[in-house]
């Protein structure tokens, strides 16, 4: 009888543990697919039908990180070759990856990166 309820927790928490991956797998395509029009966590989770504060719990438990880090994280990847392989100037950048504000978006890149835009730009064209 023991053995029998430990397998059938066992197999609750294996099966828990496959869930929340498929979450997280299905929130990291999104985000690849999506960086540039959807940018809150809760935009993503109304897309997968789940509620923002479950999909964050879900992807923190398995990443390690909130579902914001990696929104950001994408962007700013993006953010980084568009500067290094274009010639599109920071505001055009900004405005491609779904920022209206391109103050915002330099902001946004420094506090990410550490340096601003056209710092970040320039350490690579010299």
């Amino acid at each position: 009888m023991v053995a029998g309820l430990y397998d059938q927790q066992r197999g609750a928490a294996v099966e828990t543990g496959l869930r929340s991956q498929m979450i997280t797998r299905e929130f990291r395509k999104l985000l690849a697919q999506e960086y540039r029009r959807l940018k809150s966590p809760g935009e993503y989770a109304a897309t997968l039908h789940l509620s923002a504060s479950y999909l964050n719990e879900v992807v923190k438990a398995v990443t390690g990180f909130t579902m914001s880090h990696w929104i950001q994280q994408q962007v700013m990847l993006e953010a980084k070759r568009l500067l290094y392989h274009s010639q599109s100037s920071v505001k055009e950048i900004a405005y491609e990856l779904g920022y209206e504000d391109h103050t915002y978006f330099s902001r946004l890149f420094k506090k990410t990166v550490g340096r601003t835009p056209g710092a970040f730009r320039g350490q690579y064209h010299k």
